[in-house]
């Protein structure tokens, strides 16, 4: 049967407070949201587990440990009772809770061993138990770092063997190893190979212009010589120029 007199309703539902809220509900001939929100309008504590209210003591103790601020955790160390029982509590009493912690950002330090390790081929679990973080720490550090790389993801070494077959082309390593010019630059950037290509793009000029000029020196055309160290005519004669300046 319905209760319709306001101070009626008070009255009945402390008595009903540690029932479940679909109990009351039923008891009172409302619904179960109705229940949740006269409880909370009334600053009447239902028990969270719906079993018996929380002791007046108790309760007071929370209220005031979450003024101040503290977190769910520590006062459920204080009063004694689970952390989900005191979280529901006041949640359902409508009080904001507190963090249990505040995340620390990891020291820049660490930031730069992760990455270090993970540029030279480490696990990801194995870099969170070598710098003793968590692994979402380190997951999540590297979600900033990782390019993004479709397809499979390759050793340091794989890349290094691909740049120098190619002859420090990015380009040509690309097509070795089936991925795009930018995804290998993705690469060459995470992997820290910017001074590898670099220094070896120098030695393999070098190498083509020894080349070059010992042909050249041979009196070999421009266009046997371009095809011979895989170059184009005009670079080729390019070096010719220069050669022949340097004589002089």
């Amino acid at each position: 049967m319905a209760i319709n007199k306001a101070k009626d309703i008070v009255k009945e539902m402390k008595k009903l407070a540690h029932l479940p809220a679909r109990d009351i509900a039923k008891k009172l001939g409302i619904a179960v949201p109705t229940v949740y929100m006269r409880f909370k309008k009334l600053g009447i504590p239902m028990s969270p587990r719906g079993n018996k209210p929380l002791p007046d003591k108790i309760v007071n103790e929370i209220l005031n440990l979450s003024a101040y601020g503290m977190p769910v955790k520590k006062i459920a160390e204080t009063v004694k009772i689970s952390p989900v029982t005191v979280r529901k509590f006041l949640k359902e009493s409508g009080i904001a809770v507190a963090e249990d912690y505040i995340k620390k950002p990891l020291p820049e330090a660490t930031v730069t061993k992760i990455e270090t390790l993970y540029k030279n081929g480490y696990k990801t679990s194995e870099i969170a138990q070598k710098l003793n973080v968590s692994l979402s720490a380190v997951n999540k550090r590297l979600k900033r770092l990782e390019p993004l790389i479709v397809g499979r993801k390759y050793k340091l070494v794989e890349l290094q063997m691909a740049i120098e077959k190619a002859g420090f082309n990015l380009s040509k390593a690309g097509e070795l190893l089936g991925i795009s010019r930018a995804n290998m630059s993705d690469y060459v950037s995470r992997y820290a190979l910017d001074d590898f290509v670099r220094e070896g793009k120098k030695a393999a000029r070098i190498n083509t212009d020894k080349k070059i000029e010992k042909m050249l020196a041979e009196k070999k055309t421009i266009g046997e010589i371009a095809d011979a160290v895989g170059k184009p005519l005009k670079y080729v004669a390019a070096a010719a120029v220069r050669f022949e300046k340097n004589r002089k």
